[in-house]
């Protein structure tokens, strides 16, 4: 009978054990419920498929900094025809990715976005030719098809200053076919990304960059709406502080963007993607921008704005250029 007696007590206590085990992990779950709950669900609309120029944010998603920061962040691809800037400004979206030209242009149609940060310090726009190219230069360039958007301020600007006379445009959508079929043919392209593309396809080129002819906005410029920013002013802080983290990281060491990069895009080469980012260093970490990452200026903003009124790709505006753009968070 002790013996019974003995064992009922061990299996009670067994019992007990396992039922406090049980609430303790019932606890547990219903404490990462409840944290995860907590998180502020914030989205960012890329201005294009999945590449390196994202990179910094997509190491910043999957190492978790916008966690850190109480950020449940959602990352959507974009593409040619992707409305970044209404889409942000009504709201659809919290943040996005649009070129500075972009941002001064819509501001005046009642598009009311702010930048943030700009990760690129240098444009990395250029315009590409075939290696034997007798266009040696922006002045050389003439009676030629041109694979481009001529809607966009960069082909105005090199319009208005160089003339390109018997020139013909071609809308450009991300396929070089055309201009791998035609040695005279020049096309459009980001100086981290085309140059490598076609390169591996068997073509060699030549960059002529538009930051060397006085073409050089900010690129792809992180922006949210003036509202946002207004009513809450934290959720941009800490967006902003995470991205910039995520960037640096990801210059040191691409390999964790890059994979995300792949996973979103199965098409993308993971040799060119290793190649790319190599190439941003120069274009990302320059002058202020080893101390504050993605910082701007007012005095670069002014320089944008003079130039794109000069080759009539903006309005002269009344409006101070410090409201396109928000640095509060980068000092």
């Amino acid at each position: 009978m002790k013996n019974l007696k003995f064992i009922g007590i061990v299996l009670c206590l067994f019992l007990a054990s396992c039922s406090k085990k049980v609430k303790k992990e019932v606890k547990l779950d219903n404490k990462s419920t409840k944290k995860a709950a907590e998180e502020i669900a914030v989205s960012l609309q890329l201005n294009w498929k999945p590449d390196t120029e994202h990179g910094g944010y997509f190491h910043a998603l999957n190492k978790g900094l916008y966690k850190e920061k109480g950020l449940r962040v959602s990352i959507k691809n974009g593409g040619p025809n992707t409305p970044v800037e209404t889409l942000v400004a009504v709201g659809d979206m919290d943040f996005g990715l649009v070129n500075a030209d972009k941002i001064l242009a819509v501001r005046q149609n009642g598009i009311k976005i702010v930048g943030l940060m700009a990760p690129y310090q240098i444009t990395p726009r250029c315009v590409l030719v075939h290696e034997n190219s007798p266009f040696k230069t922006f002045e050389d360039i003439k009676d030629t098809t041109f694979l481009a958007n001529n809607s966009k301020p960069y082909y105005k600007f090199l319009v208005h200053k160089y003339g390109f006379k018997g020139v013909k445009t071609i809308p450009y959508r991300g396929n070089p076919a055309q201009f791998l079929a035609n040695k005279n043919y020049i096309i459009q392209g980001y100086i981290n990304s085309e140059p490598l593309t076609i390169a591996k396809l068997g073509t060699k080129t030549r960059a002529l960059k538009l930051a060397d002819a006085g073409f050089n906005p900010y690129s792809t410029v992180l922006i949210t709406s003036e509202k946002l920013l207004k009513e809450k002013p934290g959720i941009v802080d800490a967006v902003v502080k995470a991205s910039q983290a995520g960037w640096l990281a990801y210059l040191e060491n691409p390999q964790t963007g890059n994979a995300e990069i792949k996973k979103r895009d199965p098409e993308a080469d993971p040799q060119l993607l290793k190649e790319s980012a190599a190439i941003l260093k120069d274009l990302m970490l320059v002058g202020d921008a080893k101390d504050k990452f993605g910082n701007m200026t007012k005095e670069r903003w002014q320089e944008l704005e003079k130039i794109l009124v000069e080759c009539k790709a903006l309005k002269e505006s009344t409006e101070a250029v410090e409201s396109a753009f928000d640095t509060r968070y980068l000092k």
